[in-house]
C-alpha cells in the first residue's frame, strides 16, 4: 500500500507546527507549490523535475524520507523506479564522436600544403 503523499506532507508539516508561510521563506519554495504538494495538484508544475525537486526539499524540511516520497509518487503515476536514477544520471546531450584519423590527415595535409606553397613562392 503506497503512502499518500500529500497528506504525508501535510500531517509531518502541522505536527512540526510550522506554517507554509514560513517554509516558503526557509526553503525559497513559493507557497503555492508547498500547497499543489500538500492536495497533490501536480499539474501546477512547469516541469515534472520542479515537481521531484520541491517535494524532495520539502520532505527534508520537514525530516521524512525525501527518497521514499518521490518513490512513492513515482509508483503512482507508473513510472519505474530503476529508470529515475539513470534519467537524472544521464544527460540528453549527445556529444559527437571525433574521428582522429581524419583531424589528422586534414592537419598534415594542410601543412603539406603551405609547405609547397613556400617552396613554389620562395625567392631564387
Amino acid at each position: 500500500m503506497d503512502l499518500f503523499i500529500g497528506t504525508t506532507l501535510s500531517e509531518a508539516r502541522k505536527q512540526k507546527k510550522v506554517s507554509l508561510k514560513k517554509i516558503a521563506q526557509e526553503t525559497k519554495i513559493s507557497s503555492r507549490y508547498l500547497q499543489a504538494l500538500e492536495t497533490e495538484t501536480y499539474d501546477i508544475f512547469p516541469a515534472e523535475v520542479y515537481l521531484k525537486g520541491f517535494m524532495r526539499s520539502y520532505a527534508q524540511y520537514l525530516g521524512l524520507d525525501a527518497d521514499e516520497i518521490v518513490r512513492a509518487y513515482d509508483r503512482q503515476h507508473n513510472q519505474p523506479v530503476e529508470n529515475v536514477a539513470k534519467e537524472t544520471a544521464t544527460s540528453s546531450v549527445t556529444i559527437p564522436k571525433i574521428n582522429t584519423r581524419l583531424v589528422v590527415w586534414s592537419i598534415t595535409s594542410f601543412i603539406a600544403i603551405i609547405l609547397i606553397f613556400i617552396l613554389i613562392l620562395r625567392p631564387q
